[in-house]
């Protein structure tokens, strides 16, 4: 089954953790419908000036609300709903952000090492950079599956099952 029909762009660029060149394929696929998930906070984000600025924005005019409820309980459901609401929007401005820089040292590490006169420094800077933004995008995707894991359980293969029953079979023998 060919995928021609699907292809919208290619190209070969830069890999800054290996000395090899790396295929940028974009491809058109079926959209695939996803729910709301679960939302797990990060801590980096909370971490973040965008949070720090703009939950303290929010507090300062959020505890003069208090008076509006019925009561405190009420108003410290509403808080916590309030907090992580602010926590998902800063998140998805920081996943922006980290996005737009990615694709911009990217470029600049493509266009520095097909330069005619490479800048050795700005080469190494540009990949350092592009490693710590990796491994924080690396370090995310391991905590989500870790969430989904626990979330799903263990389940365990075939494989396992089947050696599993080999070795209590040949245990029984002894």
């Amino acid at each position: 089954m060919s995928l021609d029909h699907a292809v919208l762009d290619s190209d070969i660029i830069c890999a800054p953790c290996t000395d090899h060149k790396a295929i940028k394929l974009i491809i058109q696929v079926s959209e695939v419908l996803r729910g709301p998930g679960r939302w797990q906070m990060n801590d980096r984000v909370i971490k973040s000036e965008l949070f720090k600025d703009t939950f303290t924005q929010f507090w300062s005019i959020w505890l003069g609300k208090r008076d509006e409820f019925k009561s405190k309980l009420d108003w410290w459901e509403e808080t916590k709903i309030k907090i992580k609401d602010i926590a998902i929007s800063c998140s998805k401005r920081l996943k922006k952000m980290e996005v737009g820089e990615l694709r911009e040292l990217e470029e600049l590490l493509t266009r520095e090492e097909s330069s005619t006169s490479p800048r050795v420094s700005l080469i190494d800077e540009t990949k350092t950079r592009l490693n710590a933004l990796y491994a924080v995008r690396s370090e995310g995707a391991r905590i989500r599956a870790k969430v989904r894991w626990i979330e799903e359980g263990e389940k365990s293969s075939n494989f396992f099952q089947k050696s599993r029953a080999r070795k209590n079979c040949g245990s029984s023998e002894r």
